[in-house]
């Protein structure tokens, strides 16, 4: 309820998804809205691993074994 003069922001959802023209409304006001296609559902391409995640490990990995390489050069020919 509100007293007169009053207002208040009021949201709501609206789960419609075959299309058409509805009508929404809240005494004595109303309001069309149109759905021109049924909503396309999101695939995430999220594994779990972010890429960035992926491309460092690689990185040192390959850091890592020529780290090794050179260690083995320079141990023989000592």
């Amino acid at each position: 309820m509100l007293d007169p003069g009053e207002s208040q922001v009021v949201t709501f959802t609206v789960n419609k998804n075959t299309p058409g023209t509805y009508k929404a409304s809240i005494d004595p006001l109303s309001a069309d809205f149109v759905i021109t296609s049924a909503p396309a559902t999101q695939q995430s391409n999220d594994s779990g691993v972010p890429v960035v995640g992926i491309f460092i490990g690689g990185f040192l990995l390959v850091f890592l074994i020529i780290l090794l390489i050179i260690r083995q050069r320079r141990q023989s020919n000592y």
